[in-house]
């Protein structure tokens, strides 16, 4: 018995072809307006009430700048000197020295890699001759 093999037809735009897509972007668009409408906002505090939740702004910047100007002015002081201390000094020179061997980070490590692989070739040569 022989098998029928099936010509493969050539593919035709018709107007069935326009209204699935027409239709598939259509609610495709619906969706993304629905969830964009109904989506969270971007921070929300825990320890507000749902009424001081609704009145408030959901913006960090506001919430904390807010926050700082209910702290008392030597407190205020104390965080704005903050940055003069040896510690803040200190992790502050070591997040500038990451930043400037992050670039070079890959280049280093490839070139570990090479080293390592030549080293176990190396030592693979070396024992096969004693051998």
């Amino acid at each position: 018995m022989a098998v029928k093999k099936k010509k493969k037809k050539e593919f035709h735009f018709t107007l069935k072809h326009f209204f699935r897509i027409l239709i598939f972007l259509i609610i495709v668009y619906s969706l993304i307006s629905f969830f964009h409408q109904h989506s969270k906002p971007a921070f929300i505090d825990p320890t507000l009430s749902e009424i001081e939740d609704q009145a408030s702004e959901h913006n960090l910047a506001d919430f904390l700048n807010k926050k700082f100007k209910a702290l008392p002015t030597s407190t205020q002081q104390k965080v704005l000197g903050i940055s003069q201390t040896p510690q803040f000094q200190k992790i502050q020179t070591f997040f500038d020295t990451i930043k400037k061997e992050i670039p070079d980070f890959p280049q280093k490590q490839i070139k570990a890699f090479k080293k390592s692989i030549i080293d176990s070739i190396y030592q693979d040569m070396v024992k096969g001759l004693e051998d």
